[in-house]
Formats: structure tokens, C-alpha cells, sequence
């Protein structure tokens, strides 16, 4: 299992054997590599930990900030910024998980 990072408002991913609730921007998430790329394929707006890590969100701006529909009236313009390259980051994710896979037969 590795930790995720969830960037979007409201969400709820699960598996065989798992389920979570994802209610908060910059909530973290156990899931396996596969797991992951899977929600991150159908929309699930994920960042690998390192990489959110990265971006330098202190606790305190998550805890002012957890709440995605809020938080475009309220955070200051640090915020906004990193919250751009988390998403950026989150895209590249996206990206990466959605490429061609040679084990997928046609």
C-alpha cells in the first residue's frame, strides 16, 4: 500500500475489500499502486504522496482550506499556487496511469 493524496471536493472510491470516503482536499488515502491508477483513470483527482508532498502545503493551510468548494473565497494567493501544482501534478498522474499498457489485450 502507498499513500495518495485527494484534491478534489467530495468523493467515494472502492474495491474489492475497501471502500473510502474522501471528503476534504489534501486527505490522504492507503491504496495500492493498481488501486490508484484505476481511480485515477475514471476521474479520481489523486497525487502520488511524494509528489504532493513536494508542493509544501503546511497543516495549517490544509486544516483552513480541506473544504474544495470553500476555499476559492477564502485561501490567499500561496495557497492558490500550490494548490495549481498539485493539481498540475495530480494531471500528470492522470496522465501517466491512462497511457497504453502492454498487458491490456485488445
Amino acid at each position: 500500500m502507498n499513500t495518495f493524496y485527494f484534491l478534489g471536493a467530495h468523493s467515494a472510491i472502492s474495491g474489492h475489500g475497501y471502500a473510502h470516503t474522501l471528503t476534504k482536499f489534501g486527505q490522504s488515502v492507503e491504496l495500492t499502486d493498481e488501486q490508484a491508477a484505476n481511480h485515477a483513470f475514471h476521474g479520481a483527482t489523486l497525487v502520488p504522496a511524494s509528489e504532493f508532498e513536494a508542493v509544501g502545503f503546511t497543516a495549517e493551510e490544509l486544516e483552513m482550506n480541506s473544504d474544495l468548494l470553500a476555499h476559492d473565497d477564502t485561501a490567499d494567493e500561496e495557497f492558490v499556487e500550490k494548490r495549481a501544482t498539485a493539481f498540475a501534478a495530480a494531471n500528470a498522474y492522470r496522465a501517466a496511469v491512462s497511457l497504453p499498457r502492454s498487458d491490456i489485450k485488445e
